[in-house]
């Protein structure tokens, strides 16, 4: 693809390694998100 200079690559690139990352391994993501997603589904329950 010689149509593409270096900026171009790496705003492929780097979204590309992110979702290959979340697919192999996506604890990481979870965990880190894991309190915010706690709090917001106590906010639904509560409601219920």
């Amino acid at each position: 693809m010689e149509d593409l200079d270096l900026a171009e690559w790496l705003a492929i690139a780097l979204p590309l390694a992110l979702c290959l990352a979340l697919g192999v391994y996506p604890k990481a993501f979870l965990d880190l998100i894991r309190p915010d997603l706690e709090g917001i589904a106590s906010l639904f329950s509560t409601l219920r």
